[in-house]
């Protein structure tokens, strides 16, 4: 009973996983930190620890501890995005008693990622620890608001509609490499291609009165061919100690942004990380992860037409 038990966990924890995600203005977009059902699962760690595919996107190094020779990974995730807003409500004597809400949305989307890794049995002179390739979501874009205007609580009739939706995904097809320097010290390189096509449209809808509705949509077409580039390092002190570190370089989008043709450009920051994992001794196997990443958001820029247009950023961690 106990093996069944574990096998249907395991396809459930292959198949589906839920992510988080906290909405950014468009179209700059959510960086994704879950390659895997693993690291979701492990609050985002894994520089230092995970396996096959999903380190393509942590730390390339780290690639080659998984057991098997070839092993494909698919996993599928869906995620729910609940979002209200309101409004202060004072009584008479002005003392706030609730809050008024006047938007309430609740959305589901979806997402799909996997790869392939080969670890080969004699490359190089036993350099080469694993070979992998994957599909990763670099950057989420998806978001859908919808808010009803109406007299004063809901059931009144309705006086507008204000619609606010950003479709898209910026995918990174990846490609990576782990080699043995010495039986404890590993070190990997990534390259991906980073393809994708963002969509916009708001929207005000009046259902009374004179004013005229009005509608805009526009089309975000990638026109460059950015590239990401990172690479990682990690030492086995022993079996049950490990360091890993990673730094991905900064990238640039550049879109043209239909029906006005114009120029829109983007800069992504260089991201430096570094982690460590503990197994315990028991026979349990617990772990301990600890990551640290750090994104210098003060060295990008945002460019519409040339021209500088968004407020400067600062650095996050």
């Amino acid at each position: 009973m106990q093996r069944y038990f574990r096998t249907i966990l395991m396809i459930l924890s292959f198949i589906l996983s839920s992510y988080a995600q906290t909405y950014l203005d468009f179209p700059i977009g959510e960086s994704w930190t879950f390659p895997d059902a693993r690291t979701l699962g492990m609050g985002g760690t894994g520089v230092a620890s995970l396996p096959g595919t999903g380190s393509l996107m942590l730390n390339p190094a780290t690639m080659g501890l998984q057991k098997g020779h070839l092993e494909i990974q698919l996993h599928g995730g869906v995620r729910k995005l609940e979002e209200s807003r309101s409004y202060p409500l004072y009584n008479r004597i002005d003392d706030r008693v609730d809050n008024a809400i006047y938007a309430l949305n609740h959305s589901w989307y979806s997402d799909f990622q996997g790869g392939l890794t080969w670890k080969p049995a004699r490359l190089l002179g036993n350099y080469v620890e694993a070979i992998g390739v994957g599909i990763f979501t670099e950057r989420d874009l998806q978001y859908r608001y919808l808010e009803e205007v109406r007299e004063n609580v809901f059931g009144d009739s309705l006086l507008a509609e204000n619609k606010i939706q950003f479709q898209g995904k910026i995918r990174r097809f990846s490609v990576g490499i782990a080699l043995k320097v010495f039986p404890y010290w590993k070190i990997g390189l990534q390259l991906g291609l980073l393809r994708g096509h963002l969509s916009s449209d708001s929207a005000i809808t009046f259902y009374r009165g004179n004013t005229p509705s009005f509608q805009i949509q526009q089309d975000w077409q990638l026109d460059n061919r950015p590239l990401v580039y990172s690479f990682g390092m990690l030492v086995i002190v022993h079996p049950h100690l490990r360091f890993g570190s990673a730094v991905q370089g900064p990238y640039t989008l550049r879109y043209t942004v239909s029906p006005l043709n114009q120029t829109v450009q983007l800069q992504y920051p260089l991201q430096i990380s570094a982690g460590m994992e503990y197994r315990a001794r028991q026979e349990l196997q617990a772990r301990l992860n600890l990551d640290f990443t750090y994104q210098f958001w003060s060295h990008t820029q945002a460019k519409l037409q040339g021209i500088r247009s968004l407020p400067h950023m600062q650095d996050a961690w």
